[in-house]
């Protein structure tokens, strides 16, 4: 249900897309339970407080986007941050399922209009599309220091405001 808060909205919706794709091949998680895609202001881990392997969808430190397309409306994208997290494999052999993972995730999202955002975010916007922008595939400092396969991507929701 919609709370009139467009940015929030568009972080639960991403969250129940992710949670109904079901996703498994991963060790731990074969399919990931959805309670294990965690809604968070952040990324960060902490293992007293989560359960590898695991997605957080958070916020991103990236404004949001604004562009004037007529005189009576903006399109405005919200910047959300998908982060896949699971053990490290140190053995250093490719896991085909996180990997799977991301894939999967990368085309709920490219270019698409998934329902769930669109039910999240109610009749408040309407839904253009959402956009995939790929960070690194893997953040090198957390396999080495912390022992965690970390892959993350910004989602971008973009809407359309009357004003």
């Amino acid at each position: 249900m919609a709370t009139g808060t467009h940015h929030y909205d568009a972080l639960v919706g991403i969250q129940k897309a992710i949670q109904n794709l079901n996703l498994d091949g991963v060790l731990g998680a074969d399919p990931l339970p959805s309670a294990r895609v965690y809604l968070r202001e952040f990324f960060k881990f902490d293992a007293a407080l989560y359960t590898l392997p695991f997605v957080m969808v958070s916020l991103v430190p990236m404004p949001e986007l604004r562009e004037q397309t007529d005189s009576r409306h903006n399109q405005v994208s919200y910047t959300c941050l998908v982060t896949i997290a699971a053990p490290a494999n140190q053995g250093q052999e490719i896991i085909q399922g996180t990997l799977r993972w991301r894939q999967s995730i990368e085309e709920t999202f490219d270019g698409e209009q998934p329902q769930e955002i669109i039910d999240a975010m109610g009749d408040t916007v309407k839904l253009r599309r959402t956009e995939w922008q790929p960070l690194d595939v893997i953040d090198l400092e957390a396999f080495a220091h912390k022992d965690l396969f970390v892959s993350a991507a910004v989602v971008l929701v973009v809407v359309w405001k009357t004003r």
